[in-house]
């Protein structure tokens, strides 16, 4: 699911504003971490990986990481 979510939001029409992607993968036990590296898209796409704090701590872990950035 995260792939196909990830092809649409690349496939965003030329003119569209830019923007970035941050994938937050908290506890991901799958290939995720694997897929997300082996990933290659147009719209700027970061990850952060979590040891499985629960969701409220991966968003704000996502929130201080976007804002670090910024």
């Amino acid at each position: 699911m995260l792939r196909s979510i990830l092809s649409r939001l690349d496939a965003q029409r030329d003119g569209t504003p830019a923007f970035e992607v941050l994938v937050v993968a908290d506890g991901c036990e799958d290939d995720t971490s694997t897929m997300l590296s082996s990933l290659r898209t147009r719209v700027p796409l970061r990850t952060l990986s979590l040891p499985g704090v629960g969701p409220a701590l991966a968003r704000n872990a996502g929130r201080r990481s976007r804002a670090a950035v910024y």
